[in-house]
C-alpha cells in the first residue's frame, strides 16, 4: 500500500513538473517571436552606438589633425616673418649706407642669409608634404636630415621658451628615406 501511494504521488508529482514544464514551453513558444523582435531591436541600437561612436572618434582624430596643422603653419608663418623683417630693415636702410660699400655689402650678406633662411624653410615643407611616396633607402647625411627637421620644429620650441640643440656628428651617414625620417620626426614633435 505504502508503494502505491509513493508510486502515486511520483507520478503525480511528475505530471505537475510535466504540465508545468509543458506550460513554460507553449509560454516561450507564444512570445517567440516577441522576444525575436526585442533581441534585433537590441542588437541594432547597440550597432548604431557603436557607429556614432566611431564616427564621433573619426571627427575627433580629424580636428586633432587640423589643429596640429594649424599650429604647424602658425609656426611655419613666424618663421618665415622673421627673415622677412630682416629683409625688409635692411632693403630701408640700404639707402643710408649707399656711400658706404663695406656696410652695404653687410647689409646685402644679411638679406642673402635671411632668404636663404626662407628657402630653407619652404624646402622643408615641400618635402615634408611629399611624404606620402614609399622610396628606397638611400645613404642620406644625418646633421643635413636633423638641421632641417630644426628649422621646423624652431617656432615651437621658441613659443615654449626651449631651444633646441643637436650635435651630430658631420660626417654620419645612414640608410633611410629622408623624407620619412623629416616626418617621423615632425610627427612626434606635433603630440
Amino acid at each position: 500500500l505504502r508503494s502505491d501511494f509513493v508510486f502515486a504521488f511520483g507520478t503525480a508529482a511528475l505530471l505537475v513538473v510535466g504540465f508545468g514544464l509543458l506550460a513554460w514551453v507553449q509560454l516561450l513558444s507564444r512570445n517567440e517571436d516577441r522576444l525575436i523582435g526585442l533581441v534585433a531591436e537590441r542588437t541594432s541600437a547597440y550597432e548604431e552606438a557603436q557607429r556614432r561612436a566611431e564616427s564621433e572618434r573619426l571627427k575627433a582624430i580629424q580636428a586633432s589633425k587640423l589643429a596640429s596643422l594649424g599650429e604647424m603653419a602658425a609656426g611655419v608663418a613666424h618663421e618665415i616673418n622673421n627673415p622677412l623683417t630682416v629683409i625688409a630693415g635692411m632693403v630701408r636702410l640700404l639707402p643710408k649706407v649707399a656711400d658706404n660699400p663695406q656696410k652695404m655689402q653687410e647689409r646685402v650678406v644679411m638679406i642673402e642669409r635671411a632668404t636663404e633662411r626662407i628657402a630653407k624653410i619652404v624646402g622643408s615643407l615641400r618635402k615634408y608634404s611629399r611624404s606620402s611616396d614609399r622610396r628606397p633607402y638611400e645613404k642620406k647625411r644625418l646633421a643635413a636630415i636633423v638641421s632641417e627637421v630644426l628649422i621646423l620644429v624652431d617656432a615651437k620650441a621658441k613659443r615654449h621658451f626651449t631651444k633646441v640643440e643637436a650635435s651630430v656628428d658631420p660626417n654620419t651617414v645612414i640608410m633611410c628615406d629622408e623624407i620619412e625620417m623629416r616626418s617621423e620626426e615632425h610627427t612626434s614633435e606635433l603630440q
